[in-house]
């Protein structure tokens, strides 16, 4: 009796159907930054929500990318787990792929003969400051750069027209309140615009952090640090869903 329970058992996990997380990117250029520099080599770091999913569990995953027309399915493995370390923070996982360059190939060819280009809106105070930023946001990668400065907040939405904005990066210390405000233009829109904030002073660094979803670079600035900041928020994907 025992033996047969345990033999429907067993029946029972192998017809279960596996987990499955939709992974969605806000845009395009979001895509293929996480592409080049994560999924191309078998690999990428997702949070989600899923709390079944452990170490050497296998799951399926739908890509959906913005102007992709597709949905890419493909089997992955979990090859480590970053539990949350608060309450209500989502849980990491490291997600190991097989076969995936060659599901995508013709996807990726597809959406770089369309891609115009990374959108990148710089916010700082007039002059040397948006300047200095915007100049960091070019050297980190080939990008177009919005220029807002903090005293024409009111125009950000018009400046940046029916663009689809890659990533809000805002000078906390040149900007005060101003970029705060920035700070939640970009949270109140769905999916929410990413947010890179540099920030030195205690002041500014205190207001950044509230703001949990943005990452901070804290001076002096290098073009190597910025680099690295901008292109591991921009290869993030929205958070897995079951």
């Amino acid at each position: 009796m025992s033996v047969n329970g345990q033999g429907e058992d067993e029946l029972r996990r192998h017809l279960r159907a596996p987990v499955t997380l939709e992974v969605r990117y806000r845009t395009t250029g979001s895509f293929l930054v996480s592409y080049s520099l994560n999924l191309s080599v078998g690999g990428l770091l997702l949070e989600t929500t899923e709390p079944s999913l452990l170490v050497g569990a296998t799951l399926l995953v739908r890509f959906t990318v913005p102007g992709a027309g597709e949905v890419v399915e493909t089997q992955a493995r979990v090859v480590w787990v970053r539990e949350p370390t608060e309450p209500g923070a989502r849980r990491g996982l490291g997600l190991q792929f097989e076969g995936l360059e060659q599901r995508m190939g013709l996807l990726i060819d597809r959406l770089v003969r369309r891609f115009e280009g990374l959108t990148l809106v710089a916010v700082a105070a007039r002059g040397v400051p948006l300047e200095r930023l915007s100049r960091y946001l070019r050297s980190a990668l080939a990008c177009s750069v919005v220029q807002v400065a903090s005293d024409a907040l009111g125009e950000l939405a018009l400046s940046v027209g029916g663009r689809s904005v890659d990533l809000l990066a805002v000078d906390l210390d040149s900007t005060g309140p101003a970029g705060v405000a920035a700070l939640n233009w970009a949270r109140s829109l769905s999916p929410r615009i990413p947010a890179v904030v540099v920030a030195d002073h205690p002041e500014a660094v205190a207001a950044a952090e509230l703001d949990d979803a943005a990452t901070v670079i804290r001076g002096p600035l290098s073009f190597d640090k910025v680099r690295r900041c901008v292109l591991d928020v921009l290869s993030r994907p929205l958070a897995g869903t079951p």
